[in-house]
């Protein structure tokens, strides 16, 4: 048995969900930008796309409902990034990190109606600088987010 929240991610046709993950921009990685850079117009062509989901940070959820709203479309199932990580880059960082962006991510994704939050769980080379430290924060991050999710009803 799904869980409501779950059960809105899928497409209740054919039980399929199409995810359009925008949210790039959390990286701070220029090179993931080419084509979000206007989120207004990004999200309002989502919503007229109709996807089952839309993937994106608590900043860019406020910019969905506005499409959504001057679209007069139904909204995407919304999904929101927990987390922001400093190692996509072409190059090391220095100091890697991922860390939830803070301590009521999911509070303030279920006051968004978001069917459900992601994260990452980075494994690192081994020989990359601070590999075992990001991946220890990645396990806690997805441990502290199943805990709070939980209590929500929130996959």
């Amino acid at each position: 048995e799904k869980l409501p929240r779950a059960a809105r991610l899928f497409n209740p046709k054919d039980k399929r969900l199409l995810n359009v993950a925008v949210d790039h921009g959390v990286f701070n990685e220029d090179r993931f930008l080419p084509g979000i850079e206007d989120m207004q117009k990004v999200m309002k062509t989502l919503v007229e796309a109709q996807p089952d989901v839309i993937q994106v940070t608590l900043g860019q959820a406020r910019t969905l409902f506005t499409a959504g709203t001057e679209s007069g479309q139904r909204l995407p199932a919304l999904v929101v990034r927990t987390d922001v990580a400093n190692v996509y880059g072409t190059s090391a960082p220095p100091l890697p990190f991922c860390n939830l962006q803070h301590p009521q991510v999911v509070d303030e994704a279920v006051r968004l109606d978001a069917c459900a939050v992601i994260c990452n769980l980075l494994l690192l080379p081994k020989d990359a600088p601070g590999a075992g430290e990001v991946h220890q924060t990645c396990i806690k991050n997805v441990s502290t987010l199943r805990a709070e999710c939980t209590k929500v009803g929130m996959p």
